[in-house]
């Protein structure tokens, strides 16, 4: 089955009109067939409609629209080269690539700029027009009717859900099951073992995981187990990595351990004298427990469970599990709930009872499932009348040729996409089961592709991040709930499936073991499990488009004589493999947008790179070989994203001021004869910058201050604390490095800013009065290693401050109210930090004295304590390698939305006391600590290798006290309130350092 939207269609046809207008294509003399192209495109769109519909059951159909995809895909190289003869004639490049080639046979055109040229580009075009002729004539035979499609965008979509993710547990159903499941799972026990299995079972989206979460954060099993892991399995899985997601999930580090055994040995000494409480989410076959998992949890001493949800009642046979929970269908109360609680807030309570009535009709058609149920939301929330409601109810929600697996309501919600948002949505079909997606890598893809158009006067980053956000809102993409900004997510595995099927003829991911060569006809392709080399078998997949590789750390070698069959791709995605080096004949991958070599072994890149002059995102991060970059990196002039931090390079190519399209620029750095500061003035359109290694600049110009659309901007210089002398340098370098950073005033409106290496004594002014003309709207702040400063800039007064870090300031001694500046008058009240929710303070070696007592600053500012108002929204904060610092602030204990508190390394400090609101504490290695006191309101006490600590006055708020490595444990049970029931767990790790708290975290 294949995709084509009329949107594909649009962004052709508008490349089309401006190569019309090209003077070089009419130097060609091609003008009229490019316009007849484009016509006869413009009228494809709106059959398209009407085929889609009806090719879900019409082999016959199905078959026409594969052969306008590869007209269509023969369209867009076509177009595509035409755009790069126009670029090289603009550039007044050489023909000698172009020459290559022909010699080659690239298809569709071959550049030369003579007659022969000429004719075959327009032979090219002729055959295009004449293949896309007789496919209209056959549509006539298939009854194909001609429907103007609607015009629907992302941006008119209603989006009354995008500031909050719906609470999807609803009804008691799954309240009386998750009582049920943690009953047994906390009482059972077997004379024989320590270890029990315990499993859900149910069909594909009847809410498994949805249960199994509930279970896994009842507060029952937080306190009757010391350690929780969750690991999701999926049908393919990698042992190693599945091995090491399990020994981080317990606080361990893998390090050098690479191999199966060393591994399950490790694992058994990172669970050891701990109860576990582990998760197997969506497990396929039984091997997974009973040949992995199962061996290391048979040394165990210490209590265990083991739940696995599956879809296969064999599974659970086969790991012998001993209480099986069969999830039933949701009744239609409860699915009626669920469903008006995903389209409506609760200030809408009055058009909810207008839809109640439909919206429990649709729910009888949903079959009691909630994934089936959440999808139809999404569908609805766009709807705002009872008709268009009715309309779903009455249209056709089961169809035939749709796998068992995947239900025809969840084709409806697909079908009811916006045609942009459908190709999105396809697209992650190549991605592994139940992977991250990260919202703006993925959204370079789409655009690679050319899935997503430009819509007024946003970009088109912003185009396609708007895409990922409606395929969130529209519970097609699950949030990952530890990204508070929603910037990751997963795709459940049911949609998964139907986005599979929908794209199988196109789009596929696959074991590398299982590609065959009857795969001619696939674009885009997702690879697990690649070995040394890429299979043989991809040389015969010569349309491939996008080829990604996952979880391939072993592929090393890449044959040039693949990028010269594969030369139509657009992605190349290689990730964390281990190549070293890539082959000249890289240049003959001229339709090429995304090259990803992040976390790779690559040494150097060959400098035919400057030939793709379609590239749009290159991407080194982490290349850790990579010492030097070829001068034609600055030929790439459509690069918009470009990452060049945590490698070994150093130097950088002169011309990166040419590339006017960057919109990223991550890691760059002056040259001595390259790279000049002075490049950035012709970048307008940078959204994101990060300058390394400023301690190389002698003088820099104002080169940031007309950067408008900048939001992010990170400067730093290289701090090796391993040198005494590079920590204090020169007095004269000191000083330049002030005059440097002077100079690099930023534009307003940044929402983040962050410094990552300071060797200068004192800051910019533009950063000591942090102007709100500039930093108005400033939500993340983050001074890391500003090792001369004494003094940190005063921030009270930002009225966006989300985030505050100070980390590395060795030559401050104290903390006080300077870092308040004039705060922020609102009526008679001053507000310092109106909105910060989090800060940390780490690394601050020399720190002693920090003070939050405002009686001296009202003296100054002239009004009464009554008037100050001091972090009213501060909800956590972390206190981390503080080792001279005494006591903790007074007027800490005024802050009444403060939380939660994480301590560690503050070697000094005897004692924390007097927090009402503190409901969270963690300490860890704090030498001299002492004494807990009047929290009033804890909850949870995580205590590990705090040798003094011996007087905990706990409250009766309490409900679970963590010791790890507290010798006068026995001192601090005597302080605990009789009869509490408070949950203490006691361990000793021997002195190996692990955090044994990995699942409790101040950011939960």
């Amino acid at each position: 089955m294949v995709m084509i939207t009329d949107a594909v269609i649009t962004r052709y046809t508008n490349k089309l009109a401006d190569l019309v207008e090209d003077r070089v294509m009419r130097a060609l003399g091609v003008v009229e067939d490019l316009k007849m192209l484009r016509i006869r495109l413009d009228y494809m769109k709106s059959v398209l409609v009407d085929a889609e519909v009806k090719r879900i059951h019409d082999s016959a159909i199905n078959s026409w629209l594969n052969q306008l995809k590869d007209v269509m895909y023969d369209a867009d190289d076509l177009i595509d080269l035409c755009s790069i003869k126009s670029q090289r004639s603009s550039l007044g490049q050489s023909s000698s690539m172009l020459n290559q080639l022909v010699c080659h046979k690239v298809p569709l055109l071959s550049w030369l700029g003579d007659f022969q040229f000429n004719c075959k580009i327009g032979y090219k075009i002729k055959n295009i027009n004449e293949r896309l002729e007789r496919i209209l004539m056959d549509r006539i035979m298939l009854s194909l009717d001609r429907i103007v499609p609607e015009h629907t965008s992302v941006s008119s979509v209603n989006i009354r859900q995008t500031d909050a993710l719906p609470d999807d547990v609803v009804g008691a159903d799954i309240v009386n099951s998750t009582n049920e499941m943690v009953e047994k799972l906390t009482v059972y026990r077997d004379s024989n073992s320590k270890f029990s299995v315990f499993g859900i079972e149910g069909m594909p989206g009847i809410g498994k995981t949805t249960l199994a979460k509930k279970i896994y954060n009842d507060p029952r099993i937080e306190k009757g187990f010391q350690l929780r892991i969750w690991l999701c399995v999926t049908e393919i899985f990698d042992e190693i990595n599945l091995l090491k997601q399990i020994i981080r999930a317990a606080g361990g580090n893998t390090g050098q351990q690479s191999t199966k055994a060393e591994l399950v040995c490790y694992l058994v000494h990172c669970i050891s004298g701990r109860s576990v409480f582990l998760v197997l989410d969506d497990v396929w076959r039984a091997e997974v427990w009973t040949d992995l998992l199962c061996r290391p949890f048979e040394h165990q001493l210490e209590l265990s469970r083991i739940l696995i949800t599956t879809r296969h009642s064999t599974v659970l046979q086969e790991t012998r599990a001993v209480h099986i929970h069969r999830v039933q269908t949701m009744n239609e109360e409860t699915g009626l709930e669920l469903l008006l609680k995903n389209i409506f807030r609760m200030q809408e309570m009055e058009r909810v009872e207008r839809f109640t009535d439909i919206g429990r009709q649709i729910i009888l058609k949903c079959d009691g499932l909630p994934l089936a149920i959440k999808v139809i939301a999404g569908v609805l929330s766009s709807k705002s009348t009872i008709a268009e409601w009715e309309g779903i109810r009455d249209c056709e929600w089961s169809l035939d040729g749709l796998p068992d697996r995947v239900e025809g309501l969840l084709y409806l919600s697909y079908r009811d996409l916006p045609s942009e948002l459908k190709q999105c949505y396809l697209f992650c079909s190549i991605l592994p089961a139940s992977s991250e997606i990260h919202r703006q890598g993925i959204s370079y893809w789409w655009d690679a592709e050319g899935l997503v158009s430009r819509k007024g006067g946003l970009s088109m980053q912003d185009a396609t991040e708007g895409c990922y956000d409606e395929l969130v809102r529209r519970n097609l993409l699950q949030l990952h709930p530890r990204y508070l900004d929603k910037s990751r997510s997963t795709m459940h595995d049911l949609l998964r499936s139907l986005s599979q099927h929908l794209s199988k003829d196109d789009s596929m991911f696959i074991d590398s073991r299982k590609i065959t060569d009857s795969m001619p006809r696939v674009r885009r392709l997702g690879i697990a499990n690649v070995g040394e080399r890429l299979p043989a078998e991809l040389k015969n997949i010569a349309c491939l488009r996008t080829l990604a590789l996952f979880n391939s750390p072993k592929f090393s070698t890449m044959d040039g004589d693949f990028f010269r069959r594969l030369k139509h791709l657009r992605i190349l995605f290689l990730s964390a493999t281990s190549i070293r080096t890539i082959p000249k004949s890289v240049k003959k991958l001229v339709h090429l947008r995304v090259l990803d070599l992040s976390f790779t072994k690559i040494r150097e890149l060959p400098k035919s790179i400057g030939h793709l002059l379609n590239l749009q995102y290159l991407s080194l991060l982490g290349c850790s070989q990579l010492y030097v970059l070829p001068n034609s990196l600055a030929k790439l002039s459509n690069l918009r994203f470009l990452r060049l931090n945590e490698t070994k390079l150093t130097s950088m190519p002169r011309g990166i001021g040419r590339l006017q399209h960057l919109d990223e620029l991550i890691g760059v750095f002056e040259s001595p004869s390259g790279f000049r500061l002075d490049e950035l003035q012709s970048l307008s359109h940078l959204r994101r910058l990060r300058i390394d290694k400023l301690e190389r600049v002698e003088a820099a110009g104002v080169v940031l201050k007309d950067k408008t659309k900048l939001k992010e901007l990170s400067l730093g210089c290289t701090i090796d604390r391993s040198r005494t002398e590079a920590l204090h340098g020169t007095n004269e370098g000191q000083g330049n490095m002030t005059t440097v950073y002077e100079n690099l005033v930023p534009p307003p409106n940044l929402s983040h800013f962050f410094i990552h290496g300071f060797l200068g004594t004192k800051f910019p002014k533009w950063l000591v009065s942090l102007s709100p003309d500039i930093f108005i709207n400033l939500g993340h702040m983050h001074l890391n290693d500003c090792i001369s400063c004494p003094q940190v800039p005063p921030a009270g007064h930002l009225p966006e401050l989300l985030v505050l870090r100070i980390k590395g300031a060795d030559a401050v001694v104290k903390l006080d109210t300077q870092l308040f500046g004039q705060g922020m008058r609102d009526g008679e009240q001053i507000i310092f930090f109106p909105k910060l929710e989090l800060c940390q303070i780490f690394d601050m070696y020399n720190l002693m004295f920090w003070s939050l007592n405002t009686q001296e600053l009202c003296s100054k500012m002239l009004v009464n304590p009554q008037q100050v108002i001091l972090m009213p929204h501060l909800n956590r904060l972390m206190l981390i390698n503080c080792p001279k610092l005494g006591s903790l602030p007074d007027g800490l204990s005024k802050i009444t939305s403060l939380q939660r508190i994480q301590i560690e390394g503050a070697d000094s400090l005897e004692e924390i006391a007097n927090l009402p609101a503190v409901v969270w504490l963690k300490v860890r290695n704090n030498e001299s600590l002492k004494r807990v006191s009047n929290l009033r309101s804890l909850e949870r006490l995580l205590a590990q290798d705090c040798p003094a600590l011996g007087l905990v006055q706990l409250p009766h708020s309490l409900q679970k006290v963590y010791l790890v490595d507290c010798p006068m444990e026995q001192d601090i049970r005597a302080c605990l309130p009789q009869h509490s029931g408070i949950l203490v767990h006691v361990a000793t790790t021997g002195g190996d350092d692990r955090d044994m708290f990995t699942n409790e975290s101040i950011y939960n």
